[in-house]
C-alpha cells in the first residue's frame, strides 16, 4: 500500500480578550480581574494616568497592563486597547468591559454566545433592556445622549453610551476611532454605519454602587457636543435631524440585529 504523505494544517487557536480602560480605579480593578479571568484567555488593563497605583494592582491580580504617562480619557484607553488588539491576529473576540465593577463579567458567556450565534460584529449590553437602578438624573441624560447618537449615526440602539460590549475580529480590525474621551461608545455606531459593521444589542444588568465620580451634566454636554460635531463631520445630512430632535423617543424591544439608515 502506497504511503499517503502527512500534512501539516496550522490551527489558529480561538482566544477571547478582554479589555478594561481605568483611571483611579484601584479600589475595584482586582475585583473585576478575577471576576473576567475564568470567561476569556487574556486581560489587557490599559492603565489611563492613573494616580491611586491602579495599574500596579492589576499587574498583581494578573492582567497585561499598558500606562499611559498621564491622563487622556476613556476614548483614549479604547484605542490602546484596540490597537493592542490588531497586533494579536489570534484574538477572535474582544470584551470591553469598565473597570469600576458596575457590570456582572457572569454575562461575558452569554454575550460572546449571542455575538457568535447572529454573527455579530459589535454586541452591546443594554442597561435599557435589563434590570438597573439607575438614577433618575442618569436615565434622563443617558436617553438624550443615546438618542442623539442615533439620529446622527442612523443606528439606533436603547443604550449608546453602554462601557460593556463584545466586538468580532472584523470590527477590531476594522475600527478606527479618534476620539479621546467619552463619547468614543457613540463613535463606534458611526464606525458601524460607515463599515458596514453589524451591530445588536442584548440585556444587561448594572450595579450602580454610590454617587457618580464626575459631574453627569459636564460629563453628558460634553458628549452630546462631540456627536454632534462627529454628525457634521461624517453624516452632515443628518445635522438638522438631530438638532432639531434632541429628545426623539428610543425604542426599547428584544435583542435584535440593528438597521442603519441611509446616509
Amino acid at each position: 500500500m502506497a504511503e499517503v504523505p502527512l500534512r501539516l494544517v496550522w490551527v489558529t487557536p480561538v482566544s477571547v480578550a478582554a479589555a478594561t480602560p481605568i483611571f483611579n480605579e484601584g479600589a475595584a480593578i482586582g475585583a473585576v480581574i478575577a471576576g473576567v479571568r475564568p470567561f476569556v484567555d487574556r486581560i489587557l488593563v490599559v492603565d489611563d494616568g492613573s494616580t491611586d497605583g491602579s495599574g500596579i494592582l492589576a499587574v498583581e491580580a494578573g492582567a497585561e497592563v499598558l500606562a499611559h504617562e498621564r491622563n487622556r480619557g476613556k476614548g483614549a484607553g479604547l484605542r490602546t486597547a484596540l490597537a493592542w488588539a490588531k497586533t494579536h491576529p489570534e484574538i477572535t473576540e474582544l470584551v470591553i468591559i469598565d473597570g469600576d465593577g458596575q457590570h456582572d463579567p457572569e454575562d461575558i458567556p452569554r454575550l460572546l454566545a449571542e455575538l457568535r450565534r447572529q454573527e455579530l460584529d459589535i454586541l452591546v449590553g443594554s442597561r435599557f433592556l435589563g434590570q438597573n437602578n439607575a438614577p433618575l438624573y442618569r436615565l434622563f441624560g443617558l436617553h438624550v445622549l443615546t438618542a442623539s447618537a442615533g439620529l446622527g449615526s442612523g443606528i439606533y440602539v436603547t443604550d449608546s453610551q453602554s462601557g460593556f460590549r463584545v466586538l468580532s475580529r472584523r470590527a477590531i480590525d476594522h475600527l478606527d476611532l479618534t476620539e479621546d474621551a467619552f463619547a468614543v461608545e457613540s463613535e463606534m455606531q458611526f464606525e458601524a454605519a460607515a463599515k458596514g459593521l453589524e451591530l445588536a444589542e442584548t440585556p444587561i444588568e448594572i450595579r450602580y454602587a454610590g454617587p457618580a465620580r464626575r459631574s453627569p451634566v459636564v460629563h453628558g454636554v460634553s458628549v452630546l457636543i462631540r456627536t454632534i460635531l462627529m454628525t457634521a463631520r461624517r453624516r452632515p445630512r443628518r445635522l438638522p435631524l438631530l438638532v432639531a430632535t434632541p429628545f426623539l423617543a428610543v425604542r426599547v424591544g428584544r435583542t435584535r440585529r440593528v438597521a442603519v439608515e441611509p446616509a
